[in-house]
């Protein structure tokens, strides 16, 4: 499986690529904005996205992971912003909120990955 980043900080991209190595899923990206992170799902068969809620376009975070669930993808919001319920209702998602404890990114895609198998 493969899974997305949809991150603008470069730091906190390269940790979530650490904790997915982890997890034992290879990653891409990041992607930093909606048009970078349709341009990989396009040329990659994505499993999981990782997704910020404010990237480096704005807060454009509930787009993009509109336009990947779309797409079949499994959606974890990963944000330090705040997301009401109605925001991304339509949405199935988990949400964990930076910063995360050490471990929490690799219980999500190991959770998200379990739920694609089903």
């Amino acid at each position: 499986m493969l899974a997305l980043i949809c991150e603008d900080d470069p730091l906190i991209a390269r940790d979530l690529l650490d904790e997915i190595a982890a997890a034992g899923m290879t990653a891409i990206g990041p992607a930093r904005n909606l048009a970078e992170a349709v341009a990989a799902a396009d040329a990659h068969q994505i499993s999981i996205a990782v997704v910020d809620l404010t990237l480096n376009d704005g807060r454009s975070g509930m787009a993009v992971a509109r336009a990947l669930h779309r797409r079949g993808i499994a959606i974890i919001v990963c944000s330090g912003g705040q997301l009401s319920p109605e925001e991304l209702s339509d949405v199935d998602h988990m949400f964990l909120r930076k910063p995360m404890p050490p471990g929490a990114i690799a219980d999500c895609i190991r959770a998200a990955a379990h739920r694609l198998r089903e």
